[in-house]
């Protein structure tokens, strides 16, 4: 690998451009990995031209890591690709509006289209969830009085006037996907100044307190009963076995409801996780952290997963489906099941079931047997972040001698 060539846009989205042996490589550092592409064939280091280039595919980077959409796919991001998709969008926003300076100044352009635009030229790389995020906001604007881009100050006040409850960080999700669509404009020069650039300061910051930091543990007598309540029950009984698994690893719900056969190495007593399911039951590979991790199985795990395994279970069955044979749907299990339980027993609060995963990592921290470092790997957690949130208080660990 050549050294940097100090082409660095973006602290946060650590897009380099590096010398790759005199030829242009881009490197991408997102989650825990990282992502390389050769952005212009043949195009050297020390070629302005090809320089050039390969500075438009970062833009178009850094546009997809910014708006929530970048999912590893290295191959769209050649320059060959996106001046073509550049070219077809120009040619077709000319024949269909016609833009010219003249144009643009006295046809306001319309919010829905540049969102159905940008959608269609990312639809193919969007995750499930992502798509689904487009939809509503599209759904959104054909209710929005407002209509062009110009009116972005009252479709942003619109917006968080009539969320009908949606939660402030769906609601900022959805004005970056609005804010991402008018950069998309700037780039085909459309567009002199993004509206939504400072939508913040209208709607506020959203909460930072979200499911992975909104850590509320069950003891270990809590837990255990929870787990005793599912399996006494007659109505939830089916899903036991997954919910003792979730107490017992704390991988995310969208990981064990993804989890195969084909994922349990029973040689060597390890898991792996590298999928996950989204709402709608779809299941796509990576996790959250996009990387897949592996985490041992320990006697307990390992007696459950032998216990449960049908006889004529295929590698790629799910280990844990719907009492229909289907991804669970985990609307209708937290409502149907995880609620009812957790009002049947006494003395037990009712949390959200995502707890399982932070009542696993916080006994696993508490025994004080692990780095941070390791359960941040078995769990897909940064060090910093089982530090921040798991240590807790300290103040009763003594002080060694040194």
């Amino acid at each position: 690998m050549g050294k940097n060539y100090g082409v660095w846009l973006s602290e946060m989205t650590k897009v380099h451009m590096r010398n790759n042996r005199g030829y242009i490589l881009l490197e991408v550092n997102f989650g825990k990995k990282k992502y390389r592409v050769t952005p212009v064939e043949g195009g050297r280091i020390d070629d302005k031209l090809s320089v050039m280039k390969a500075e438009m595919v970062i833009k178009r980077l850094e546009l997809d890591l910014s708006s929530g959409i970048f999912s590893g796919d290295m191959s769209q991001y050649k320059y060959s690709q996106i001046f073509q998709q550049n070219n077809a969008i120009n040619n077709q926003a000319k024949s269909e509006i016609k833009i010219s300076d003249k144009v643009t100044e006295n046809k306001p352009l319309i919010m829905e289209e540049l969102i159905n635009r940008h959608f269609e030229s990312k639809k193919r790389h969007l995750e499930p969830n992502s798509f689904k995020d487009y939809k509503q906001v599209i759904s959104k604007l054909q209710k929005c009085p407002h209509k062009t881009v110009d009116k972005g100050k009252q479709i942003i006040i619109w917006l968080k006037n009539n969320n009908n409850g949606t939660r402030d960080k769906t609601l900022n999700k959805q004005l970056r996907i609005l804010k991402s669509a008018c950069e998309y404009a700037i780039a085909l020069n459309e567009l002199t100044v993004n509206p939504f650039n400072n939508y913040q300061i209208i709607v506020g910051k959203p909460n930072r307190k979200t499911e992975d930091t909104d850590i509320n543990p069950y003891t270990v007598i809590a837990r255990d009963s929870i787990i005793k309540g599912f399996y006494d029950s007659e109505f939830s009984g089916y899903y036991a076995p997954f919910i003792e698994f979730l107490f017992f690893t704390g991988c995310r719900s969208n990981e064990a409801r993804a989890i195969q056969w084909n994922d349990i190495d029973f040689g060597s007593n390890k898991i792996i996780f590298r999928r996950k399911a989204s709402e709608s039951g779809e299941i796509t590979n990576g996790t959250k952290t996009k990387a897949k991790r592996v985490m041992p199985l320990d006697s307990r795990l390992l007696a459950l997963l032998t216990r449960i395994k049908p006889h004529e279970a295929k590698p790629s069955d799910l280990i844990f489906p719907s009492k229909e044979g289907k991804v669970i749907n985990w609307s209708n299990f937290s409502s149907h099941h995880w609620r009812p339980i957790l009002k049947s027993l006494p003395g037990i609060e009712y949390r959200k079931p995502y707890q399982t995963r932070h009542t696993y990592i916080t006994l696993i921290v508490a025994t004080g047997k692990l780095s941070a470092t390791v359960i941040g790997k078995w769990v897909g957690n940064s060090t910093a972040i089982i530090e921040k949130h798991y240590l807790g208080d300290v103040s009763d660990v003594p002080m060694p001698e040194i």
